[in-house]
């Protein structure tokens, strides 16, 4: 395909939220989880977020570990960012580690790209999507994969991941489910339709299966073909 290994990583509680209704998420699984996601980020070329993550959590995507806690080569961190919305927070802060935000030429601002270029942070035009008011994926997938990255580890939102699957752009899932249930007012992980009927949805392979003291994550590895009638 030209693109990397994209691999979807997903912490949910049992009954699948990311989030309580006031926001909060920090921490829905426990340490031993929330180190294992960093070795995926340490086996990853790039991790990526969309913008409304970068607001919202302010992370700084590096990796820390316990057994290497200063790992001097840092994955490349990536942002979609298409209207210019990200002025500030860990990712602009180039001694941590180097940052690349995909932008859109028609709808991100002067100011924006003066910022990023000020803090030292590289930007990349791609297209948008036909009929969207968002980035083309494959085409930043394309990018990536020129830059030499081999494995992309989507760290989130909810609606970038949902919308690289219902592309049919990812190849693995590493789903960390958190010992705990959140209820209805929490906030799920789904926010994109993937399907409207049983027999198109797509099946996935499991893989592996790992407890993580009380937490479990799911490794899942795309199967192809839509799901069988039985």
């Amino acid at each position: 395909r030209g693109v990397p290994y994209v691999v979807a990583k997903i912490a949910t509680s049992l009954d699948g939220r990311i989030g309580c209704a006031d926001r909060t998420s920090q921490w829905i699984t426990k340490t031993a989880a929330r180190q294992d996601a960093h070795r995926l980020r340490a086996d990853s070329q790039a991790v990526l977020v969309g913008s409304g993550t970068a607001l919202q959590d302010k992370p700084s995507l590096t990796v820390r570990l316990p057994e290497d806690p200063d790992m001097a080569s840092q994955p490349l961190r990536v942002v979609l960012d298409t209207r210019g919305r990200v002025m500030e927070g860990p990712l602009l802060d180039t001694k941590l580690a180097k940052t690349l935000i995909f932008t859109s030429k028609e709808l991100c601002s002067v100011e924006a790209r003066d910022k990023w270029s000020a803090c030292g942070v590289e930007h990349c035009e791609v297209p948008l999507a036909d009929g969207a008011q968002r980035l083309d994926l494959l085409a930043v997938l394309r990018e990536l994969a020129r830059r030499g990255v081999m494995q992309l580890m989507v760290e989130g939102g909810a609606v970038l991941q949902g919308e690289l699957l219902k592309a049919n752009l990812v190849d693995e899932l590493r789903v960390y489910l958190g010992a705990t249930l959140l209820g209805s007012t929490a906030q799920p992980w789904a926010q994109t339709e993937l399907t409207s009927t049983i027999g198109d949805a797509k099946f996935w392979k499991l893989r592996a299966l790992r407890q993580l003291d009380d937490d479990v994550c799911l490794e899942y590895q795309r199967a192809g073909g839509s799901s069988e009638a039985s």
